[in-house]
């Protein structure tokens, strides 16, 4: 069997700390099923957990220094509590925002080790920045016992990452994040963040799988008849998709997915033929 991320996050911090962590957190990516473009107003998407994610390994210190691995970047940042400055650096800003914003709900933070390890590709639209906060925050209130729920932990990391790195993800994106289960699939609306939660039939796995088509930059092109006719048609798989799932209808399911994708391409954009 394959060693967790998290396993293996944890056996870095006892080779490199040189004593075994405190504690741990994994906080799952998210896929967005269907829904896409078409939620609000009252609507919802079906947005799922992956067994992907970010895994944060912590340990509190003596010191009141902070240092923080993250193994993707291979890189590690130090600083003292109190010493919030921004570096320049993406992951080292994030990382100093979370600390800064869980220091202000409460007494000065102690020092700590943080080991933070991810598998989800970056830049796929699987909320890959928000998940990396939102683990942080949950690692040091855990740490800290200023334990927040999912919805305070979701509004909490957008704001950290609307200060420290001036753009963010969407709250519907840090809720699943933060309250959603590997296995599971949330039937959500990304506004008011009501859901109802289904499980995803025996044996059925979410994969992703970018198309290494590169559309930044490039100006796609959106039919309004187009895009209005995906709204209703993905509205409508939205429904039949959640009948699917409560039935336990694998196959229904992935071809409604298949469906809403092919709608993204043939009706709302075009251009977006060669990217996933």
């Amino acid at each position: 069997m394959a060693m967790s991320l998290t396993t293996r996050t944890e056996l870095f911090f006892g080779a490199r700390v040189g004593r075994d962590p405190d504690g741990a957190v994994f906080v799952p990516g998210r896929a967005r099923l269907l829904g896409a473009h078409a939620a609000g107003d009252g609507h919802r998407a079906l947005d799922t957990p992956l067994e992907e994610g970010i895994a944060v390994v912590y340990g509190v210190r003596p010191d009141t220094r902070i240092a923080v691995w993250a193994l993707n970047a291979k890189a590690k940042d130090r600083f003292g509590t109190g010493e919030w400055v921004r570096t320049g650096r993406h992951w080292s800003d994030l990382a100093r925002g979370a600390c800064a914003s869980v220091a202000a709900d409460g007494d000065r933070l102690p020092g700590f080790d943080l080991v933070v390890q991810g598998d989800l590709a970056q830049g796929a639209g699987l909320a890959s920045s928000t998940v990396y906060v939102v683990a942080l925050l949950r690692a040091l209130r855990r740490a800290t016992d200023r334990r927040a729920g999912a919805r305070a932990l979701a509004d909490e990391a957008i704001r950290v990452e609307t200060e420290w790195s001036n753009r963010a993800g969407s709250r519907g994106d840090a809720y699943v994040a933060a309250a959603g289960t590997t296995g599971e699939v949330l039937h959500i609306d990304p506004g008011s963040l009501e859901h109802e939660r289904l499980p995803l039939p025996a044996g059925t796995r979410v994969t992703t799988e970018a198309s290494g088509a590169d559309s930044d930059g490039a100006a796609v092109a959106i039919d309004p008849e187009g895009a209005a006719r995906y709204i209703t048609d993905e509205r409508t798989r939205v429904a039949q998709a959640v009948e699917a799932l409560r039935a336990g209808n694998t196959a229904a399911l992935a071809a409604l997915i298949r469906a809403g994708h092919r709608g993204l391409v043939d009706d709302l954009a075009p251009g977006l033929a060669d990217v996933d």
